[in-house]
């Protein structure tokens, strides 16, 4: 079942999702096109309990620096969403996730040190966490 093609790890959530942590750096914009092409789409995070595990699985995965998650900031509207159309239920920002102005885009990523998440430069470069399943 696992890996799927780039995958480093596999990780069971709930049985009927699985995380996939991808340790090639990519753009969001890059890692969101592989996670598509690939996978379902990127990882969401949609409460406390999903990121404690998601969480653990990247300390032993030995993954210690930001990974791109599948939400960004909308140029239109200033807000937050998840690409899938999940609603956002669950948040955990390291810093004001308020500070989205019109014409500006943002994504974000997991810090597993801060255990935050944070606001970043979508043309940064990132590992990322890709999910397969429901």
């Amino acid at each position: 079942i696992c890996p799927p093609p780039l995958a480093s790890f596999c990780f069971f959530l709930a049985v009927k999702r699985k995380f996939y942590a991808v340790n090639n750096p990519m753009t969001w914009l890059s890692a969101l096109q592989h996670c598509n092409s690939n996978y379902n789409g990127m990882a969401t995070i949609q409460s406390e309990r999903e990121e404690w595990h998601l969480l653990k699985y990247l300390n032993e995965s030995n993954i210690r620096e930001k990974v791109w998650l599948g939400m960004r900031s909308s140029r239109v509207f200033g807000r937050w969403f998840w690409m899938n159309g999940d609603p956002v239920t669950y948040q955990n920002w390291v810093n004001d996730p308020s500070k989205v102005f019109q014409n500006t885009c943002f994504c974000t990523s997991l810090d597993p040190n801060q255990k935050k998440w944070v606001r970043q430069d979508c043309a940064e470069r990132a590992p990322f966490v890709c999910c397969m399943g429901e």
